[in-house]
């Protein structure tokens, strides 16, 4: 089963929204094994590593412009949403949306 989560740290600070570990809890229960992060910040890539759950990140879509126009940016954005958390998290690929 293939799953997508929109989750903001806006919505997060603005609603009561579940804590990042209890909906990696709930996607375990409920054995789905992928899932698209359309905001992949540390504290959902965090409770998602060693769990086996296929993660595919996506490019925020107002850091895009910057990630296209620099090679720097495009290559720190994968070095702090990507590299920082594989292969403990299993990031299978990245997209945009």
């Amino acid at each position: 089963m293939h799953i997508s989560k929109l989750y903001s740290p806006n919505l997060i600070n603005n609603l009561d929204m579940p804590h990042p570990t209890q909906v990696v809890a709930l996607l375990k229960a409920q054995k789905i094994q992928h899932v698209r992060l359309f905001y992949a910040d540390h504290a959902m890539l965090i409770p998602l590593a060693k769990t086996g759950i296929e993660v595919v990140v996506t490019v925020p879509n107002d850091e895009l412009l910057a990630i296209g126009q620099s090679n720097f940016t495009a290559a720190n954005w994968i070095s702090h949403t990507v590299v920082a958390h594989y292969p403990p998290t299993n990031i299978i690929a990245t997209n945009i949306h």
